[in-house]
Order: structure tokens, then C-alpha cells, then sequence
């Protein structure tokens, strides 16, 4: 929410995510993944995409997600990274508040509920940080 975007036609991806996880009974599981948005952001950009060319490799290349990260192959070093501000300007306090209020908060807490889930813990890429969304 505290990204740069339109305050009446932002959503935060919570808000995609939860209902895409609500056809798991029609899509292979194995097949999906998640990842925190906000892991992309800082120091994170190598491990992010290091895990996003992982999780493309599996299984068609490893077994699993911890055996690329061990082998090293698919690690990337990103020296220099551009960003692209979509918006003019930030969104203001009370339209981050009203957004979060009447819809972020309950798109997050379906999507922790199911990603809490036994079922569903397999589908994150990384450990989610709940304590980097906008609250």
C-alpha cells in the first residue's frame, strides 16, 4: 500500500493472490508458487530471483528448491538495479489508511490464514514477513 500507485486503482497483491489460491482444488499445487513482493525490494534482488529461476527448474532440473539453491547454477548477482516509479506521487496517509482498512487488511489475513495452512505451506518460495506489509 505505501508503494508508489493510484489510490483508487491500487490493490495490493493479497488482494490477487487470495482468490487465484481459491482454484487449488482445480490446479495442481505443485504447479503454484508465492512470493512476498516485498523480499524483492533492498539487498533481496539476488536471492529473489535466484528462487524465482529455482522454483522454474523444479522438477525438471532438482527435486526441490533447497537442492538448486545448494548446487549454485541458477544464483545470480545483480550488480545494479533500475526502478521505474508507475506514479506521479505517493499515495497520502488517510487514503493509505482508508485502503487498508476497508480491504488490505482482510485480503491479508485470508491470505496468512491460508498460507498458514498445512496444505499450502509448500507453495512458499520464501518465509513470508508478515511484518513488512503496510499495517
Amino acid at each position: 500500500v505505501s508503494a508508489d500507485t493510484n489510490p483508487t486503482l491500487g490493490v495490493a497483491a493479497s488482494c490477487y493472490v487470495v482468490p487465484l489460491l481459491m482454484w487449488l482444488q482445480y490446479i495442481p499445487v505443485q504447479l503454484m508458487g508465492v512470493m512476498q513482493s516485498e523480499l524483492m525490494y533492498g539487498a533481496n534482488h539476488d536471492q529473489f530471483v535466484t528462487d524465482i529461476r529455482c522454483w522454474m527448474a523444479v522438477p525438471y532440473e532438482y527435486e526441490n528448491m533447497g537442492q538448486c539453491r545448494m548446487d549454485g547454477k541458477k544464483n545470480v548477482n545483480i550488480d545494479e538495479q533500475h526502478t521505474v516509479h508507475s506514479a506521479r506521487t505517493q499515495i497520502n496517509e488517510a487514503d493509505k489508511d482508508k485502503l487498508y482498512n476497508g480491504l488490505y487488511q482482510w485480503c491479508n489475513k485470508r491470505l496468512k490464514e491460508l498460507l498458514e495452512m498445512p496444505q499450502y505451506k509448500h507453495v512458499l518460495l520464501n518465509e513470508m514477513k508478515w511484518n513488512l506489509w503496510y499495517s
